[in-house]
């Protein structure tokens, strides 16, 4: 099969198309990186899709769904936190190549792919840190020095806030990926002590059908106290 040319790809086409992104530019990218993940896979369990229609459905276009309810600005900071083989991330920033990505992720095996899989898709200017993401925000080289944080599959949502929150500017957005039972109310109390205000929940199903699905946009509006994050383990343990 051509990854290129199957119909596998008609989803992806349609968000790249709407976003006037030329996917003859996209689609080769994606298809070596499902080449690279299928190959990994055979001996490490990165990801539970396994096969390329699985890769593309609820990897691909559930990454790419931030471009199809977001116009993301020119050239921004994006900060993928807890990327494992590479979502929302590295999709997303195949697409949209002006994005400055850094991906901080702290299972070895999921830093060796992806450093792997950005040299082989030439996107040497993806910064790749070895961080627990308690530890990073804590860093001053990474603490406020974002546009936009993303997670994906990363906790639940509030506990993906207080990792997420301390790595972004003030002024800037946190974006989450959510099932369909989130409701705002969950997050509440982690925005107002983390420094954020509750924008929208965008809704989105993936091609196959289920569930709505949403993505969570947050602002970040004010710095974030210094005592967040906690140490490492406190927020799954005693979430906001």
């Amino acid at each position: 099969m051509s990854h290129t040319e199957s119909d596998l790809w008609n989803p992806v086409g349609r968000i790249l198309s709407e976003k006037g992104i030329d996917a003859q530019a996209v689609l080769p990218l994606l298809g070596a990186y499902i080449d690279l993940l299928v190959e990994w896979n055979q001996r490490t369990n990165l990801t539970a899709h396994r096969t390329p229609e699985d890769i593309v459905i609820h990897h691909f276009v559930d990454s790419l769904m931030l471009l199809g309810v977001m116009d993301l600005p020119q050239g921004m900071s994006m900060v993928d936190v807890g990327s494992g083989a590479g979502f929302p991330g590295l999709p997303i920033r195949i697409a949209r190549p002006d994005i400055r990505l850094t991906i901080i992720e702290s299972k070895r095996k999921a830093v060796d792919f992806l450093s792997e899989a950005t040299s082989i898709l030439k996107m040497g200017d993806v910064r790749i840190i070895t961080e627990r993401a308690e530890k990073a925000g804590r860093e001053d080289s990474l603490r406020e020095s974002f546009d936009c944080a993303v997670a994906r599959a990363l906790a639940k949502v509030p506990v993906a806030c207080e990792y997420l929150f301390p790595l972004v500017k003030t002024g800037g957005k946190v974006y989450l990926w959510a099932g369909p039972s989130f409701e705002e109310d969950s997050i509440t109390t982690a925005i107002e002590m983390l420094g954020g205000k509750y924008v929208a929940k965008h809704p989105y199903s993936l091609p196959e059908g289920g569930s709505k699905r949403w993505i969570v946009e947050i602002a970040k509006t004010r710095p974030t106290p210094p005592n967040f994050p906690r140490r490492t383990g406190v927020a799954k343990k005693r979430p906001l």
